[in-house]
């Protein structure tokens, strides 16, 4: 899956690798860009892993709300 738009100003990145798996990668996109809006991520893969990459840096009791949150969008 291509990354999505990138803001124009200069951003740290900070990766949360996903456990979960997921088949389909516009779904994916569509679960992000409703959680986060369009372009205010990135998404690369590595090892069939989805690496979501946000500007903001998480803590690890928030990764499993995301993933949780991610989950629910998906299937919805």
């Amino acid at each position: 899956m291509p990354d999505s738009e990138l803001p124009s100003e200069k951003v740290e990145w900070h990766e949360v690798v996903l456990k979960q798996k997921y088949n389909d990668p516009l779904k994916l996109k569509k679960s992000l860009d409703g959680l986060y809006g369009q372009g205010k991520y990135k998404v690369r893969t590595k090892a069939n892993r989805y690496i979501l990459q946000l500007p903001e840096k998480i803590h690890e009791e928030k990764k499993a709300e995301i993933e949780a949150a991610i989950r629910f969008h998906y299937n919805g």
